[in-house]
């Protein structure tokens, strides 16, 4: 995850974003760079095991950049079926200006807000002398840098009072699976998170992994691991049955204040949230909850189960008109439905000049969004690997408020959702 500023000659990471045009983009190998975050220690890695969350992505052929380019001069055209994406990791370029303004300190107020509600809890199991939550992680890689990235986010766990193991697999997919079973099957398990990707064996068609309680085949070996996790155990929200949970009862709103909630719901995701909720004029509390966001036009980038549809659904559920891009059609949710848009009737340029909110999560570093779509007073906010509107010129936007980083609230968002298990299934 992103931890604040560039390191001269270093990527920077962020805890997770999905790669919104579909299932065929899948990672290959990536450096990363970490900068302190409490007691976490800068990395540098070649490893694909970047996030808290999920993969990170890139597109697997020239083809696929320039159908994401085609996005940024508003010639794509829509089709009609829109891939799911299931690798998803968010991370900087190192060459990312400093903002060290409003945007910052409302991340970091946000993430710290979040963190001590966490630590409230842990600190009234000791007093009861029971025992902390349980986060095991699973991975399988032999790249020395990768393991330190791991043990530094174990070292985060421990600093609020979150029990933390590093479970080391094989890289078969017996062992893994067999890895994944175990803690399933382990009652001190609180939560589990997959380093991915493992298998980067994705299918344009269906694949041969398939969940036999609902015929579901996915596309990938990972997609199948993150739906071996049980519901007990699934604080990255990312398993078949949390997936339906979300969406088949359109009065869930954002279950994130609940102790109990029906559904885990993806971090990066439910991090945009909190981060719109904090942001002024953007969240009316004085407004019933299913219209705080009534009036708000948003535009999303991105339609990753990762990120981009967990979020349109959320925001639309409480009251906002959210359009839903991606590259293959873009999509409206609004008062608990969802309908596609003509193409020839909406476009990207269009859906950006209507909307006071904009959220980014475009993998590609060719992709910008034009600044001249950008209405003066919007808020807009950046999940991407890569910016996806040029930094340097987007303040000059009067009123506009950009936050190109959310990696700490992600982070506390992870913590929050391993609460929620514990508190629910212990």
């Amino acid at each position: 995850f992103v931890l604040q500023r560039p390191i001269k000659g270093a990527m920077m990471v962020s805890c997770a974003c999905a790669a919104p045009f579909g299932a065929k983009f899948f990672p290959r190998t990536l450096a990363i760079a970490m900068r302190r975050y409490s007691p976490i220690r800068t990395v540098v890695s070649k490893s694909p095991h970047l996030s808290l969350f999920s993969s990170a992505v890139h597109f697997k052929d020239d083809d696929d950049k320039d159908e994401a380019a085609a996005i940024t001069k508003g010639t794509f055209h829509p089709s009609s079926n829109n891939g799911q994406s299931s690798a998803a990791s968010s991370f900087l370029e190192h060459n990312r200006p400093r903002h060290t303004s409003e945007s910052e300190e409302l991340v970091e107020h946000v993430a710290k807000s979040i963190r001590e509600k966490v630590r409230n809890y842990t600190a009234q199991l000791r007093i009861e002398r029971k025992e902390s939550p349980l986060l095991v992680g699973i991975f399988a890689d032999d790249d020395p840098s990768a393991e330190e990235f791991c043990e530094n986010i174990a070292q985060v766990c421990k600093e609020d009072g979150i029990r933390y193991d590093l479970r080391k697999v094989e890289k078969k997919e017996s062992s893994v699976e067999a890895m994944i079973r175990d803690a399933n099957d382990d009652p001190d398990v609180t939560g589990i998170q997959i380093y991915y990707p493992i298998f980067s064996d994705a299918s344009e068609k269906r694949g041969p992994y398939k969940n036999e309680a609902s015929g579901v085949y996915f596309k990938s070996h990972d997609d199948y691991l993150r739906n071996m996790v049980s519901v007990r155990c699934d604080v990255e929200g990312l398993s078949q049955e949390n997936h339906y949970s979300r969406y088949k009862d359109s009065q869930y709103y954002y279950v994130d204040d609940q102790d109990d909630p029906t559904c885990m719901f993806p971090c990066t995701a439910l991090a945009v949230v909190k981060i719109l909720e904090a942001c002024p004029d953007c969240y009316d509390v004085t407004m019933p909850v299913g219209q705080r966001f009534k009036g708000k036009v948003i535009t999303i980038i991105n339609r990753s189960e990762i990120i981009g549809r967990p979020l349109a659904a959320m925001l639309s559920n409480d009251g906002a008109t959210v359009y839903s891009v991606d590259v293959n059609s873009i999509l409206v949710f609004q008062n608990g439905s969802v309908r596609r848009c003509h193409e020839s009737a909406t476009t990207l340029e269009s859906c950006v000049k209507r909307s006071s909110l904009v959220v980014t999560g475009v993998p590609d570093p060719t992709f910008r969004v034009p600044l001249d779509w950008i209405q003066p007073n919007s808020t807009v906010l950046n999940v991407a690997f890569v910016k996806n509107v040029d930094e340097e010129f987007i303040d000059r936007i009067p009123g506009v408020r950009y936050i190109p980083l959310i990696g700490k609230v992600t982070v506390a968002i992870l913590e929050q959702n391993l609460i929620r298990l514990h508190r629910k299934f212990t």
